[in-house]
């Protein structure tokens, strides 16, 4: 459902805000399903569910961190609905998923500071 790729694309935003390089052959890997579902409400206009689930993986392809976003759009068009799911699911990941990982890594950060 990111034939425009939008979600992959503030992603890739979103890593490159933090430093990290993209490449290939990481140290890290974001795997992702992003689901666009359309709603039959028997009101005027078009309605959608949408769900985001972002999986951060190491090298090692263990399982680092997890998260999963819901939420509902609705539009006049089927067009104007997917645009607005896409465009919650961007913000997510821009403002929401963005504080996720950097407090993520700060809890790592702190973590190692104990033990060492």
């Amino acid at each position: 459902n990111d034939e425009d790729h939008v979600i992959k694309k503030s992603l890739m935003q979103l890593l490159t805000d933090l430093g990290f390089v993209i490449k290939k052959s990481a140290l890290l890997k974001i795997s992702g399903k992003f689901n666009i579902h359309s709603l039959n409400i028997p009101r005027e206009g078009k309605f959608a569910n949408w769900n985001l689930s972002l999986d951060l993986f190491n090298n090692n392809h263990d399982l680092l961190f997890s998260t999963t976003e819901n939420g509902r759009e609705g539009h006049i068009t089927e067009i104007g609905v997917r645009q607005r799911c896409k465009r919650s699911a961007r913000q997510y990941i821009l403002d929401a998923y963005y504080t996720k990982i950097l407090n993520y890594f700060d809890r790592i950060s702190k973590f190692n500071k104990l033990i060492n």
